[in-house]
């Protein structure tokens, strides 16, 4: 009976366990604390909206509660115990965190629920700073004293700005002058101290806002709050660099600040080595009355060289192109070049590149221009009234040359030849002309016309009508053979042809010791001369490879009699050119002519000869192989055709190889094409 009594019992007291007892709720589910969401919300008598309305809270009433079941917490009260519905309030944090910070309003409130709409326990000025703990998403929790009574109240989260966790150490300089020390975190506060722009501070971080600097005011220590946009740190790794100044006299003052002294100047240009310091500014050592200061200068008053320079190779194109001493065309010019010179170059900064130059005997850095220099080839155009059809047919007009048809056969009628007695293939002209045709018919493309008496020599009589005939290579050019050497868009870049627009008013930039050494050398009386050609070539802008090119062909490679000399009224003269050497008598005319000139040597023969070429050709606009063949700018005004040098349409292309083959000799070179452009 006693066993069954025990084992009654026991199960008894185990359910109990299980089942919590009456006061296990209490020992083990948490009590929760939490805020009012809504303007008023419910508490009813049951976890059930449908239960009956206990009574209301307000927003921002602070509550405690317990978990029930599933949507509600429980609530209890001396007078009651009831339900409210978990989306109903925000949870307080159940582990509080004690949180320095800001504030930020000018009057910040301290508010008796935490609600912005609740009642008002006490305000705080702006930057005051306060210590108070985590409560919700939207609230701190302050506690302070009013009067006698110790209170709790809310601050919203908005009206604070945290303080940082961990104080850490910056170097800076301040920026506003002048920059004022605040007693609070507030630039409303009174201040504390005030500093000069530029001067130097040690403070701490303290928000995303503020730093705090602690310093002595009226003998006393005292820690105040610099807003944060009126300093600037120093970078902590100073990086060297080399670079030149920008003004015309840039200073370089005792603070970063314009306003501080100024410790010395430095002219535009100057090289300078310098290291980073602030966004601003740059640290410089500079002597002052024989000792090294540093000094600082504006980040806009400098410009960092380029820290790895790379090696062009172009040409001037000012004329003159000038090499400064400095980085600055206010500095004194220690060399210049010709227009279209060669040069070789290295990028130094945005405006400047540096070169080196022999100042005394001595190589020197010079400084040039970036606009002062480029890399060609160089490309001008010359615009024509004219349309291509109608440069053409002006062309036309003048029974142009070419010897395309050279080797094709030759037609003239029978009726306009007499045979010479006893013979089948000579005879002569006997009508007043003879058309020489390409076909034997009517109407065929006309290669030339025959003048009476003139001796003909016949290839074949099988034809009823037209006798074939040996004719000159050298015929009449069909319209399409001039458009295909008139118009320049039938030479593109790549093309070989495309050299007939070399600019021969423009130096080539050659220099003497490749033109002596590889193309002069063995060139008769020519040789060694490469001096005089480019002289020659800047003094009258003619081109110094075409003038030679023209000389070795007219002399025979400086070894004609006009070359060498011709005794005239006991006077021996030279004419490197073959000016005014008729056919009829080259060297009797070329001779007198030169005679005329003076031309007494030859180096007065290749002044003169390029002074007369300038004068005939290039400086009135035949400056190309081109335009000397064609003359658009004669045929633009006047619409006629003048003043051309060869009456072969092909001879400004067949020039190119003369003048390339000399281009192709040497290592450095300038390239000017002028290009003429038609109307469409």
């Amino acid at each position: 009976m006693r066993k069954r009594l025990f084992f009654a019992f026991l199960a008894a007291f185990l359910f109990y366990i299980v089942a919590g007892g009456p006061d296990a709720s209490a020992a083990t589910v948490q009590t929760l604390r939490g805020v009012v969401k809504y303007s008023s919300i419910n508490v009813y008598a049951t976890p059930s909206a449908k239960a009956k309305v206990l009574k209301h809270y307000t927003k921002g009433d602070v509550l405690s509660f317990q978990p029930a079941s599933t949507g509600y917490y429980k609530i209890k009260s001396t007078s009651f115990t009831g339900y409210i519905r978990t989306s109903d309030v925000e949870t307080a944090t159940l582990h509080p965190v004690s949180v320095k910070g800001i504030l930020l309003k000018s009057s910040t409130k301290l508010y008796s629920k935490a609600s912005t709409s609740s009642a008002a326990l006490k305000s705080y000025p702006q930057g005051t700073v306060l210590t108070y703990k985590t409560f919700t998403s939207g609230f701190y929790q302050y506690t302070t004293q009013i009067g006698s009574k110790t209170v709790t109240g809310y601050i919203a989260k908005s009206d604070t700005e945290n303080a940082s966790s961990s104080q850490t150490a910056k170097t800076g300089i301040v920026l506003k002058n002048p920059t004022i020390l605040y007693s609070r975190a507030s630039t409303g506060s009174s201040p504390l101290k005030t500093y000069a722009q530029g001067t130097k501070l040690t403070y701490k971080t303290f928000s995303a806002h503020w730093y705090t600097y602690t310093t002595t005011v009226n003998g006393k220590t005292r820690t105040g709050y610099i807003y944060k946009n009126d300093v600037e740190a120093i970078t902590s790794s100073p990086v060297t660099k080399r670079g030149i100044s920008l003004p015309s006299s840039m200073p370089v003052y005792t603070r970063p600040s314009t306003v501080s002294t100024v410790l010395k100047h430095y002219a535009q240009g100057s090289l300078l080595t310098y290291k980073t310091f602030t966004s601003g500014w740059y640290t410089l050592n500079v002597k002052v009355n024989g000792k090294t200061v540093t000094g600082y200068v504006k980040k806009n008053d400098m410009e960092a060289a380029a820290a790895s320079p790379k090696t062009i190779e172009g040409s001037a194109v000012k004329s003159p192109t000038k090499v400064y001493e400095r980085a600055s065309t206010a500095s004194s010019v220690l060399k210049s070049y010709y227009i279209y010179t060669p040069l070789t170059y290295q990028t130094f900064t945005s405006k400047w590149y540096t070169t080196t130059v022999m100042v005394n005997g001595k190589k020197t850095t010079g400084y040039i221009s970036k606009s002062d220099v480029a890399v060609g080839p160089f490309y001008k155009y010359t615009h024509y009234g004219l349309t291509v059809p109608e440069m053409v047919a002006i062309q036309a007009k003048t029974n142009p040359q070419t010897d395309l048809y050279a080797f094709h056969n030759a037609y003239v009628l029978k009726s306009a030849v007499k045979l010479k007695k006893g013979s089948t293939t000579k005879g002569t002209v006997t009508a007043a002309s003879a058309k020489v045709l390409e076909q034997p018919k009517s109407g065929s493309w006309v290669y030339g016309t025959l003048k009476k008496d003139a001796a003909v020599t016949i290839v074949s009589s099988s034809n009823k009508t037209y006798y074939q005939i040996k004719y000159q290579s050298f015929r009449n050019a069909k319209p399409a053979d001039i458009q295909t050497y008139v118009n320049p868009a039938n030479y593109p870049k790549v093309s070989s042809g495309y050299f007939q627009f070399l600019a021969l008013d423009q130096y080539a930039g050659s220099s003497v010791g490749e033109l002596n050494d590889k193309i002069l050398k063995g060139k008769g009386v020519l040789e060694g001369k490469g001096s005089v050609f480019i002289d020659a070539s800047k003094k009258y802008h003619v081109n110094e490879l075409y003038l030679i090119s023209h000389a070795l062909l007219e002399t025979g490679n400086g070894t004609s009699k006009l070359a060498t000399g011709i005794k005239v009224n006991g006077v021996t003269v030279y004419n490197m050119f073959g000016i005014h050497a008729y056919d009829s008598d080259p060297d009797g005319t070329g001779s007198k002519y030169a005679y005329e000139q003076g031309w007494t040597s030859v180096d007065k023969a290749i002044e003169g000869g390029a002074e007369w070429i300038s004068k005939n050709y290039t400086a009135i606009g035949q400056n190309s192989l081109y335009t000397m063949r064609w003359n658009p700018v004669y045929a633009d005004k006047y619409n006629g055709a003048a003043h051309q040098y060869a009456t072969d349409i092909g001879w400004a292309v067949k020039q190119v190889n003369n003048i390339k083959k000399l281009y192709d000799l040497l290592d450095r070179y300038t390239l000017v094409f002028d290009v003429p452009v038609y109307q469409q």
